[in-house]
């Protein structure tokens, strides 16, 4: 196929976008000068000169800059034009876009309206409105991401400004300092990204500006990610005498293409007239495949840090016989995004056309209601047994076929579910899809390996939560806390950005997490807008049994997991055949071989499944006796490997601490006060907060001598930590308690560790009066 044939292929199954630069602008304005990036710039020397008082040869410099034709002269230029009249005065800067780009009208709008007759999305590089005066549609810029997605997903209408646009002056991408900001924007590289992948890309309009910073980092990540794996080309229309020149500037990765139309610039919207004539409008160039739009298939989501899953799941999607994929993971990390992401992707959407399906199976009792489910995804009338006309209508052309959350009548019955699986399986023209809850995959299909989704990485956490909530938080310093807090689960950090818009800062989003913990992510109904909703349905599933359910209540209560010593010595009968059911389900994990809950999954374990009070006391019962005997070896014999023993249930020992005060294990606690002091001290892990608390607590019970030793601990840990003052006044508030209860023992260890702390500031008689008095 031609490249021309190619370009209206893609026009007739509505995968192109249109990416627009100032030659458009400069014919609608026949040849106004600040309509060209170089007259724009050119201008605002004059300006700069009249308004930010800078001097002939300045001036002269600058426009030798110009006169190069080098872009990054240009963007020198750029640069010093934009930081000088900023530096005047507030509203300088926009008062020259306003007097220049905002005062161009349009005199000849055939080429604009022969762009908006391609019924395609447009973007562009300019930064007026000329396109909007023609089309009204609404202007967008590269700040306000979900938009753009709106608008590219055909939502919402609108033109997209990759550079900004002459309304809004802080979108304007001009000098070096601005394009640095969009360069280290993530929302607007991943909005950027998003334009590449889902769409063919037509540029009409453009000189140099491939040259510019933020196309080059673009195509170098065009580069970098596509190598190999592009299926379709962009093309960038030019004269017929350019199409050589155009050629060779763009190498191969780039996919982009030269397309001539005429020999002169004239004929250009005549000829997208032509494409948009030409273009049919209801069947694909190949293959015969229908492009009727799909109805049914879900929103698309955001997704991060799954291009290689999903660049290995698109491979494996257009092979010419398909093996079924199982797509495995936890509540919330995000099975169904892929998913469609998978079903939506350009190449996918090629071969597939509008046979791709999507069931929704969370709502199946059963696995007889199956084949109606898929009939009914299908639009079929199928009355009596669904099955003969499902069978029917997947046959012939390639079809693709979702069932998501396959586990609930999977879980309901698994012989009749593993059947149809086979059945499915056997159908050679289904490309099949499962996402299943939990790590095990269902028998019955011969399947590609075994897709399974983790959480994510911290920094592609950060991205997942900067594209959703926009732009306020960009920058902050506390997102990373916060992303950690949520520990890479991708609806939760979805969630929590969506409530991040109703908080003024970071850091008052974090204070809020730290009271309402789980609350927080469970406002709304369904699986897919509430945490609490989709960790219930692992929870309450056929997978889980009873003695399951009370190690996720108890795992809940500990922040660090669960080691296969504790998991021995607390449920010695039933708790690794309990971890492998927690497991399977998707609710537990192993990390560095201890059995654990993500974050927020625990915190949603406290709301829904709160442990009882028995098993509440007795895993006090147990991690509190860790802490008073492997505590208070340290630093003798054996502490070593006490030492070891310890260091990973430092979260564990303060979480029942802190938790024992108030309840029947209160007195456990604060016989192992001195213990978890003695782990926090040699450790240096761990915050003296649970002890701080278990003071205050001994002073309101009158239980002095407990106060008096929870003090002396926290001079002990200030004092290992070098904090002398700290320390000092530690064990000076300890000293009178002691005397009060007559203990000569704790008195004499308070002072002489006063005396430790003259020692080690060198005042020696202060140090010898305090062992003397020891």
């Amino acid at each position: 196929m031609n490249r021309l044939d190619d370009l209206k292929s893609r026009l007739a199954k509505g995968r192109v976008l249109v990416v627009v630069g100032a030659g458009v602008s400069i014919a609608a304005t026949d040849g106004a000068s600040v309509a060209s990036w170089k007259g724009l710039l050119d201008h605002g020397i004059d300006r700069c000169c009249e308004f930010a008082g800078m001097q002939p040869d300045w001036a002269q410099r600058m426009r030798e800059n110009l006169a190069t034709g080098d872009v990054v002269s240009w963007l020198a230029v750029a640069t010093e034009v934009e930081e000088r009249l900023k530096g005047v005065a507030k509203g300088e800067f926009r008062s020259w876009l306003e007097d220049t780009v905002g005062q161009l009208t349009v005199s000849d709008p055939a080429l604009i309206e022969a762009l908006r007759d391609l019924g395609t999305p447009i973007a562009t590089t300019n930064y007026d409105g000329l396109i909007e005066e023609v089309t009204g549609l609404p202007a967008v810029t590269w700040c306000d991401a979900p938009r753009v997605q709106r608008v590219l997903q055909g939502e919402e209408p609108g033109v997209i400004h990759l550079h900004g646009w002459v309304k809004e002056p802080e979108s304007i991408v001009l000098g070096y300092r601005s394009y640095a900001q969009v360069l280290g924007d993530a929302a607007a590289q991943a909005m950027q990204q998003t334009l590449r992948t889902q769409n063919s890309l037509l540029y009409v309009g453009f000189g140099g500006s491939f040259e510019d910073p933020n196309f080059t980092r673009w195509l170098a990540w065009a580069r970098e990610t596509f190598t190999g794996r592009e299926l379709y080309r962009h093309y960038r229309l030019c004269l017929d005498g350019e199409v050589d020149a155009i050629d060779t500037e763009h190498p191969g990765e780039d996919r982009i293409f030269a397309l001539g139309y005429a020999a002169e610039y004239r004929d250009l919207a005549p000829f997208l007239e032509g494409l948009a004539r030409s273009a049919p409008s209801d069947e694909t160039a190949s293959e015969g495949v229908s492009v009727t739009p799909v109805t049914g298939l879900p929103p698309t989501d955001w997704l991060f840090g799954r291009d290689a899953q999903l660049a290995d799941l698109v491979d494996h999607l257009l092979t010419e016989r398909p093996a079924p994929v199982p797509i495995l993971g936890g509540p919330g990390m995000g099975k169904t995004v892929l998913s469609v992401h998978a079903l939506k992707h350009p190449a996918v959407a090629e071969r597939f056309g509008s046979r791709r399906y999507f069931v929704r199976c969370e709502a199946m009792s059963d696995a007889e209601a199956l084949p109606g489910g898929i009939a009914l995804a299908m639009g079929l009338a199928a009355p009596g047994d669904p099955w003969p006309a499902v069978q029917d209508a997947l046959m012939g052309q390639p079809a693709l076929l979702v069932l998501d959350n396959f586990e609930t009548p999977w879980d309901a019955d698994r012989i009749a579910s593993e059947r149809w699986l086979s059945e499915l399986g056997d159908l050679e023209s289904v490309a099949l899809m499962v996402s299943v809850r939990g790590a095990q995959r269902p028998h019955g299909a011969k399947w590609y390996g075994t897709l399974e989704i983790n959480r994510l990485a911290p920094e592609d956490g950060e991205k997942l939560f900067l594209e959703v909530v926009g732009r306020p938080h960009h920058g902050d310093a506390e997102l990373k806390r916060l992303v950690e807090a949520l520990d890479g689960v991708p609806l939760a950090i979805r969630l929590m950005a969506r409530v991040a818009s109703g908080y003024l800062s970071m850091n008052a989003l974090l204070e809020a997490w730290d009271r309402k913990r789980a609350a927080m992510l469970s406002k709304g109904r369904g699986r897919e807008d509430n945490l609490e909703v989709s960790v219930a349905l692992s929870y309450d599933g056929p997978r889980m049994d009873d003695q399951s359910r009370e190690l996720f209540s108890a795992l809940g209560l500990l922040p660090s997991g669960l080691a296969s010593i504790d998991l021995k010595a607390l449920w010695p009968k039933y708790g690794q055949e309990a971890v492998g059911c927690l497991v399977s389900a998707g609710l537990a994990f192993y990390d560095d071989g201890r059995a654990r809950l993500l974050n927020p999954i625990r915190e949603a374990a406290l709301r829904l499944a709160p442990a009882s009070s028995d098993l509440d006391h007795r895993i006090a019962v147990h991690y509190l006796a860790l802490a008073r005997e492997s505590g208070a070896i340290l630093g003798a014999a054996g502490g070593g490997e006490a030492k070891v023993r310890l260091e990973p249930e430092i979260g564990n020992l303060t979480a029942t601490f802190r938790r024992a005060f108030g309840g029947p294990a209160e007195d456990l606690a604060f016989a192992a006060a001195y213990g978890l002091a003695e782990v926090l001290r040699f450790t240096g892990l761990g915050s003296p907060k649970s002890l701080e608390e278990a003071a205050e607590r001994a002073k309101e019970l009158e239980r002095t001598k407990d106060q008096a030793n929870c003090i002396q601990s926290l001079g002990d840990i200030a004092l290992d930590r070098s904090d002398h003052a700290q320390a000092g006044s530690r064990y000076e508030e300890a000293l009178p308690l002691y005397r009060r209860v007559g203990d000569v023992l704790g008195e004499a260890n308070c002072i002489k560790s006063l005396g430790d702390i003259a020692l080690r500031r060198s005042d020696h008689a202060q140090a010898g009066s305090r062992y003397e008095e020891a």
